[in-house]
């Protein structure tokens, strides 16, 4: 845990374990709202970053009427995007059904508008976006995110789901992290 020791020496844990369960609790009352009128919602979870996003949210939400659907998308070598998204095949039939994408941060926008125009595809009712993070960049594509955790700087963020080379995404908080401040 040396390296964890260093972030936390540091001082750059940017979002508290307290600060993520209250935005949680707020987004899941907003997509409650949101879908309160709606029988069927196809949640697409996008892997391994979201998933304890989304878990988190749907103990809160609680309804069957979700139904979620996780696929694995690589977009990252090391420590930045390489610009091309492979995704698992989404093969759920889709259409006549509302869909949530869910994704742990918004930074370029390729997974999210790979992942919504696969989405479409399917011909559902309607696609909405929810998303932990977003960095404050300008993204390559653009992307509207309809439910939205937190705004964060452009950093290498680790803990809470995002990982440094498979490393960190177990921390209960959010943390900006350079490598180069884990190397002897």
């Amino acid at each position: 845990m040396d390296h964890l020791d260093n972030v936390l020496d540091t001082g750059q844990i940017l979002i508290s374990q307290e600060q993520l369960y209250t935005r949680i609790r707020e987004l899941a009352e907003k997509i409650t709202k949101t879908y309160l009128q709606v029988s069927r919602v196809d949640v697409i979870v996008i892997l391994n970053g979201a998933k304890q996003f989304t878990d988190d949210l749907f103990a809160i939400i609680n309804d069957p009427k979700f139904k979620l659907h996780y696929i694995k998308t690589k977009s990252y070598n090391g420590t930045v995007s390489n610009g091309d998204v492979e995704a698992e095949n989404i093969a759920e039939n889709l259409s006549d059904s509302d869909v949530l994408i869910i994704d742990d941060i918004y930074d370029s926008g390729r997974t999210l508008k790979h992942i919504s125009e696969t989405v479409n595809c399917h011909n559902p009712n309607s696609i909405k976006i929810c998303a932990l993070l977003e960095k404050q960049i300008e993204h390559n594509e653009q992307i509207y995110v309809d439910f939205k955790g937190f705004d964060v700087p452009d950093d290498f963020l680790i803990g809470y789901g995002l990982d440094y080379n498979g490393q960190f995404r177990e921390l209960p908080f959010i943390a900006a992290f350079n490598p180069k401040n884990t190397e002897a």
